[in-house]
């Protein structure tokens, strides 16, 4: 079965690592904080003011200026998507993947898979199956493989 038909949110392979193992956890926990967090608060989506440099994202009832050129990654879970900087800091909004990067530079910034977009000036590197920005680890779609080499190679 696969594992979007069941709106799995992680995915493990026996013999299971623990570091993998934690973060399937960790992403879980952030996914249950969410829904807890919708149930108490409004329900719009919200982003605003996108400019070539920055945006305002709603989160926590408030908004912050993020600036495009700090996003090392966008990862998307379910409803929410979390805006991964590069000063660790992390900003989640109520918004769907698809929604927040028909919003972003197509130039800048890649989908690489359903759930994640990244951005092109942070990738240290990548090989066939993966994209490492920093000490992260982004895996690939099989149907984003061909598009994103032919974008990252436009440049």
């Amino acid at each position: 079965m696969d594992s979007y038909e069941v709106d799995a949110i992680g995915y493990l392979v026996k013999p299971i690592d623990p570091v993998k193992f934690r973060k399937a956890v960790d992403k879980a926990i952030t996914y249950h904080s969410l829904l807890i967090e919708e149930d108490q608060t409004e329900k719009e989506e919200k982003v605003e003011g996108l400019t070539d440099e920055h945006i305002f994202v709603k989160s926590d009832r408030r908004f912050f200026r993020v600036n495009l050129q700090d996003i090392l990654f966008i990862e998307g879970l379910k409803d929410y998507v979390i805006i991964q900087m590069e000063n660790q800091q992390r900003i989640i909004t109520r918004m769907n993947v698809k929604a927040i990067h028909d919003l972003l530079l197509k130039n800048t910034f890649l989908r690489i898979n359903r759930s994640y977009i990244v951005s092109r000036d942070h990738i240290g590197s990548f090989d066939n199956n993966d994209v490492f920005i920093r000490s992260y680890e982004i895996a690939i779609g099989n149907s984003y493989r061909d598009g994103f080499f032919e974008e990252l190679m436009k440049k």
